[in-house]
C-alpha cells in the first residue's frame, strides 16, 4: 500500500512569524486559490505540488467564465483544504482568523467559500465579523486582499492559535442554553461512516470499550455545538 507524503513534512515542524499577504486587484477562484494578473500567487497553494494542478490553464479557464468585482477590503482565511474540509477548516482556516483578530485588522470582510457546509457557518457564530458570500462557479475580482500566512505546514498546529480557537468556543459555549445535551462520562468516536481513516477492527475495540462503559457516538449525529 502506498502512503502519501508531503514533500518536505518533517521540514515543516517549525512555527514561523505570523505574517500576512497583502495584494490589490487581486483574483480568487472558488478553490481559494489567488492570481496576481495571471500569475499564481504561491502562498495560496497548500503545497509546492499542487501547483501544477493551478496553473495558466486552469486559471484562464475559471476567468474565462465571468468575474465579479468587489470594491471593498476582502480577508481569505481559507485555501483549497480548508474550503470543506473539516479538519482543515478548523484548525488551519480559524488559525487564520485568529491572527486576524489577534492583530486587530478592521474595515475588511471576511470572504466565505462557496457553499460552505453547515460547520463552517456554525463556527463562525461565535466570532463577530461580516462575512461575504462566494458564488459558485465565479472569480472574485478583489480591490484589496488580505491573506493570513498559516504560520506552519498544513496539518500541523500552532499552539498558542490552537488554545485561542479552544477559548473562543468555550466562551461562546457559555452563553448558549446548552442544558439538554447529552453528558457521558467517557466515549468513543466512531468514524466508521467515513470513507478515510477508519479502523480496521472496530467492532472488536467497541465490545472491549462498551465492557468499560464507553458510549459510542458518531460525529455526524450531532450539530457542530
Amino acid at each position: 500500500m502506498s502512503v502519501w507524503n508531503p514533500p518536505h513534512w518533517y521540514q515543516t515542524y517549525k512555527i514561523k512569524n505570523y505574517s500576512y499577504l497583502k495584494t490589490q486587484n487581486s483574483f480568487i477562484t472558488e478553490d481559494g486559490v489567488i492570481y496576481n494578473v495571471n500569475e499564481l500567487i504561491d502562498e495560496s497553494v497548500v503545497y509546492d505540488n499542487f501547483k501544477n494542478r493551478f496553473g495558466l490553464e486552469y486559471f484562464l479557464g475559471k476567468i474565462g467564465v465571468f468575474n465579479i468585482k468587489l470594491e471593498d477590503d476582502i480577508i481569505l482565511i481559507w485555501n483549497h483544504w480548508g474550503k470543506d474540509n473539516y479538519y482543515h477548516w478548523i484548525i488551519d482556516s480559524l488559525s487564520n482568523l485568529i491572527m486576524i483578530e489577534e492583530h486587530k485588522i478592521k474595515n475588511a470582510k471576511i470572504l466565505l467559500p462557496p457553499n460552505p457546509p453547515q460547520f463552517i457557518i456554525d463556527s463562525l457564530k461565535s466570532f463577530n465579523i461580516e462575512l461575504i458570500n462566494f458564488s459558485t462557479g465565479k472569480v472574485l475580482n478583489v480591490k484589496k486582499l488580505i491573506y493570513p500566512i498559516y504560520p506552519t505546514s498544513s496539518g500541523k498546529t500552532d499552539a498558542f492559535l490552537l488554545k485561542k480557537i479552544k477559548e473562543q468556543f468555550l466562551s461562546y459555549i457559555a452563553n448558549q442554553n446548552l442544558s439538554k445535551m447529552e453528558v457521558f462520562d467517557k466515549i468513543y468516536v466512531s468514524r466508521s461512516r467515513q470513507k478515510k481513516r477508519s479502523i480496521l477492527n472496530e467492532k472488536s475495540v467497541i465490545n472491549k470499550l462498551e465492557g468499560k462503559g464507553f458510549k459510542v457516538v458518531h460525529f455526524e449525529d450531532y450539530t457542530f455545538w
